[in-house]
């Protein structure tokens, strides 16, 4: 499944600097603080990896295996501990999953205590989409966590090559995600940037097998697709590792 998923993050946003910061571990008790290239301490030495996005996007903290968001001027955005969080296209808005607790959501920058986890799964789909899962139906939800429909259906997943050729030949716009309404047929849905579900024809030749792999939805994929900590640069001649 992370293989479909090439839509991924790093070098897809504006304002992708990771070259004007750093993080460093200090010696006697391998703590992590994140800095500015110039100097500037952003985080307390506390944690013990960071997680760059964007300029725009907060930096997430790991410590003891959980994680928080800080803003790149030091200040912590939320309260309580999550064991998942990921970065959506929009900086204001991550996904989560809090400590201890079994759903997903979409936290909100601007008013995080109000985000509500409710999702059994959050998983991407083209063009920084996503498909969510609630009380067994999957629904489609914009780059920003918002819901494009209330429908529910049966599946709804990260379209193929096939998919794409299919659609361009009935449709204008962008294909985003491609579903199904249920299992009685062969007949798939398309879903386009509007929010649009097209029915669809099934595939020449299409195997179940392929279907069956294309509505697999492995929890909270987008984790594995987040950009990668900022690079290590070497460590200067004192008692502080850089990092």
């Amino acid at each position: 499944y992370r293989d479909r998923y090439a839509e991924s993050f790093y070098g897809k946003l504006p304002k992708q600097q990771p070259d004007r910061y750093y993080s460093i571990r200090r010696g006697n008790d391998q703590s992590v603080a994140f800095f500015r290239a110039d100097g500037r301490q952003i985080t307390p030495f506390e944690y013990k990896e960071f997680t760059y996005c964007s300029d725009l996007h907060p930096v997430l903290a790991l410590k003891d295996g959980l994680r928080t968001a800080f803003d790149l001027n030091g200040k912590k955005l939320l309260s309580g501990s999550f064991s998942h969080l990921g970065f959506t296209k929009d900086p204001r808005v991550l996904i989560g999953k809090r400590a201890n607790e079994d759903g997903y959501g979409f936290i909100h920058l601007d008013r995080p205590d109000a985000a509500k986890f409710e999702y059994e799964t959050i998983a991407p789909c083209k063009a920084f989409f996503f498909a969510v899962i609630k009380g067994g139906k999957y629904y489609l939800h914009d780059p920003s966590g918002k819901p494009m429909s209330f429908e529910g259906f049966a599946s709804i997943g990260m379209p193929g090559r096939e998919d794409h050729v299919a659609f361009r030949q009935q449709h204008k716009g962008k294909l985003v995600a491609r579903g199904r309404r249920n299992f009685d047929t062969d007949n798939w849905v398309a879903f386009d940037e509007k929010g649009k579900a097209w029915d669809m024809a099934p595939l020449p030749d299409e195997a179940p097998e392929f279907v069956e792999q294309e509505v697999v939805l492995a929890p909270m994929a987008v984790m594995e697709e987040m950009p990668k900590p900022v690079p290590v640069p070497p460590a200067p001649p004192s008692d502080a590792k850089v990092h």
